[in-house]
C-alpha cells in the first residue's frame, strides 16, 4: 500500500491543478463573453437613440418615420434588457477591469432606459455601482431625478434655476 501512496497523491494533485486550470478557463472565456454582449448592448442602445435623434430632426416628432425608429428602439431595449439583466442577476455589477468602459456602461443604460417596475426593482444595483465608482456622480443622479420624477416626487439635483451642476453634493444611497 506504501508504494502506491506517492503515485495516488500525484494522481490527485494532477487531478486538482488541471480541473483549476479548466475553471479558470472557461471563467476567463465567459467573461470575454460577456464583455463582448454588453458592449453590443451598448451599442445598439446608442445607435437606436441616434437614429430616433436623426428622425425627429429630419422628419419631425410624431412622424412615419420616427414612430418607425421608435418602435425599433423600444424592441432594442427588450431585448438589451434580456441580455444585460440576466448577467446583473447571474454576477451582479462586473467591476470595470473585468469589463470594458463601454461594457460598464450597458449596465447603467439598460436600467436607465428601462420601464418604471425594473428601474425599481435595480435601483439597489445602481446605488452599489455609484458607492463603488462603477456608475459617476452624474450618472447616478440622472438615474434618481428619472425615477422621482416617474414616481411623482421632485427632482432632486437637477434644478434650472440654481447654479450648481446636477452631480454636486450628492448625498451618498444609504
Amino acid at each position: 500500500m506504501y508504494r502506491y501512496k506517492p503515485f495516488l497523491t500525484l494522481l490527485c494533485s494532477t487531478v486538482l491543478l488541471l480541473g483549476s486550470v479548466m475553471a479558470y478557463s472557461q471563467t476567463k472565456v465567459e467573461l470575454e463573453n460577456i464583455n463582448e454582449k454588453l458592449e453590443k448592448v451598448y451599442t445598439t442602445d446608442q445607435l437606436t437613440r441616434r437614429e430616433l435623434n436623426e428622425a425627429q430632426k429630419t422628419y419631425g416628432y410624431g412622424s412615419k418615420e420616427f414612430n418607425e425608429r421608435l418602435n425599433a428602439m423600444n424592441v432594442q431595449d427588450s431585448i438589451n434588457r434580456g441580455i444585460a439583466l440576466n448577467i446583473l442577476d447571474r454576477f451582479g455589477w462586473l467591476d470595470k477591469p473585468l469589463l470594458s468602459d463601454k461594457a460598464s456602461k450597458a449596465f447603467f443604460y439598460t436600467i436607465q432606459h428601462a420601464d418604471l417596475e425594473t428601474q425599481i426593482k435595480y435601483k439597489h444595483f445602481m446605488g452599489e455601482a455609484f458607492r463603488s465608482g462603477q456608475i459617476s456622480n452624474h450618472e447616478y443622479a440622472i438615474f434618481q431625478d428619472r425615477l422621482n420624477v416617474r414616481l411623482g416626487k421632485n427632482q432632486l439635483y437637477w434644478q434650472p434655476d440654481c447654479l450648481r451642476q446636477p452631480w454636486e453634493f450628492l448625498p451618498v444611497p444609504g
